[in-house]
């Protein structure tokens, strides 16, 4: 009667009748007012009908509320459902707050469902289907599974035929090009790729591994001559052409530990030119280098003779061991000073060496018109122990050159020597 036109109502729940809309049409009269007025009341009882078929086919659930959240129809329909009121449930809630949508939560029945939604049109009420989540994700799930399946059975037939059809054509060349590149990894430049029989595709990786393998060849043998020559100019004095102070330090390290390990004597004679400033100042520094390398050469030849045992004593097995090593070793220490080490040498058979070294560069005659015999003369201090503890290597060499510097205030031209006692005590 306000709008002069059809109208619908919402749905409500009667006394006597079920869920109901109703419908109304006025009929206006010549003067434009309303004379008569229709109404008639549409039972919900269809809307059953058509939810149950459709929920007996999906195994859904088919529901209608109205817009205060009055439960007007539900298939299934459980006993004392229709007719209550939701509007405090959770699911109610969410639906009623949109016109339509998806929601997922729990229905009425406690059970998680999917529902889809929507608001019938001219009324307030929403018609919902839900399905159970559970079984939505069951289907899913096996949908997945078979995917899997046959993502899995084909991975499977595709990788048989890379095995069978690619081992031959493949995998086998390239094995044995990597068993080739690992002898040449470990050393082995002589192996050629390009001897065996390749296929096409395979050939030019032969050769780039035959090109590799000589460049490494060539490049390890300049490495070679450059660690030689490295280590000739680490290990070689170069003025006098035989060892240098670093190499007489490794050297003295070494047999220290052996003769430690044998409890045999180890010695060293520290060697120095006398008034050798005075000879450079007269004759110059080139005459001083000739100088210097015929004493070095006096020093290397004049080797020992085995004064380490005295006469008619057999070699014990542990002095073999020595004997089986190179004779004494001769090193430039440094300026006009010289370093002789003599293995298995208790200091007697060390001081019949260096007297003997002595005398060789005095019978040099080596004119030195500066020094007060005319002639170049050296002074050697001499020192020998059996490495144990309380002693080392440097302090032999101090002991050594403690000897050197008691002759050259002695005079010069001699040999002084330091015992063991003395080798214990020195600072």
């Amino acid at each position: 009667m306000q709008t002069r036109e059809f109208a619908l109502s919402d749905y409500v729940v009667g006394r006597v009748v079920g869920p109901t809309l109703f419908a109304a049409m006025p009929h206006l009269a010549a003067d434009g007012s309303i004379d008569v007025l229709v109404s008639a009341p549409l039972d919900l009882g269809w809307f059953d009908r058509v939810a149950r078929a459709l929920a007996q086919s999906t195994g859904s659930v088919v529901l209608m509320f109205d817009s205060k959240g009055s439960l007007l129809a539900r298939q299934p329909a459980p006993e004392g459902l229709v007719g209550r009121h939701f509007e405090d449930h959770p699911t109610i809630r969410a639906m009623l707050a949109h016109p339509e949508g998806v929601y997922t939560g729990e229905g009425l029945d406690g059970v998680r469902r999917i529902f889809g939604y929507a608001q019938v049109p001219g009324t307030g009420a929403r018609l919902a289907v839900g399905i159970d989540e559970g079984e939505v994700l069951r289907r899913a799930n096996r949908e997945i599974m078979t995917s899997l399946a046959g993502l899995l059975l084909m991975t499977v037939i595709v990788l048989a035929a890379i095995w069978f059809g690619g081992e031959r054509l493949f995998v086998r060349p390239i094995r044995s090009l990597t068993r080739m590149a690992q002898r040449i990894g470990h050393g082995d430049f002589s192996t050629r790729a390009t001897d065996l029989p390749w296929a096409p595709e395979f050939v030019p990786l032969a050769v780039a591994l035959d090109d590799m393998a000589g460049q490494l060849a060539s490049r390890e043998q300049e490495l070679r001559d450059s660690n030689g020559q490295l280590r000739e100019l680490a290990y070689i004095d170069g003025l006098t052409g035989i060892a240098n102070r670093r190499a007489f330090n490794a050297r003295l390290t070494a047999e220290w530990q052996l003769a430690a390990e044998l409890c045999q004597p180890i010695a060293v004679l520290i060697v120095d030119v006398d008034h050798f400033k005075l000879f450079n100042d007269r004759y110059g520094h080139i005459k001083g280098d000739v100088c210097l390398r015929r004493i070095s050469g006096v020093l290397t030849a004049s080797a020992r003779i085995n004064e380490a045992l005295p006469e008619g004593v057999a070699a014990p097995p542990s002095f073999r061991k020595f004997a089986a090593r190179d004779p004494d070793f001769t090193a430039r220490y440094g300026g006009e000073e010289f370093a002789v080490l003599l293995q298995g040498a208790g200091l007697d058979a060390a001081t019949k060496v260096a007297e003997r070294l002595r005398c060789a560069v005095e019978d040099l005659r080596m004119a030195h018109e500066s020094a007060p015999c005319g002639f170049v003369t050296i002074s050697i201090g001499v020192a020998s122990v059996v490495p144990a503890n309380g002693n080392s290597a440097q302090r032999l060499l101090e002991a050594a050159d403690a000897g050197l510097y008691e002759a050259k205030r002695r005079g010069r031209n001699r040999v002084v020597t330091h015992s063991e006692l003395t080798l214990a005590q020195a600072s």
